[in-house]
């Protein structure tokens, strides 16, 4: 029984894949859009207060179920304000 390796094709879409990363990692420096935001976070959560899971600690209870919502004082996206 003949054996094929598939050694040269492995080789060939690595380097084919190392040949296409400059092109796209080239293009995400210019795309990316300057920002800045200045507000105030507020977080709940199922714990009890100054939650655990902010000091790698386990949760209070049995999840950590909760949400945040940022009031953004100001702040800008590119030349938009916001």
């Amino acid at each position: 029984m003949k054996r094929t390796s598939l050694l040269p094709l492995c080789a060939l879409v690595a380097g084919l894949g190392i040949l296409a990363m400059p092109a796209r990692g080239g293009n995400a420096a210019k795309d990316k859009t300057p920002w800045k935001i200045t507000g105030q976070l507020e977080e709940a959560c199922s714990c009890d207060a100054a939650c655990p899971c902010w000091f790698n600690s386990k949760p209070t209870k049995m999840t950590c179920g909760g949400c945040q919502v940022l009031f953004i004082e100001k702040g800008n996206y590119g030349n938009t304000k916001l």
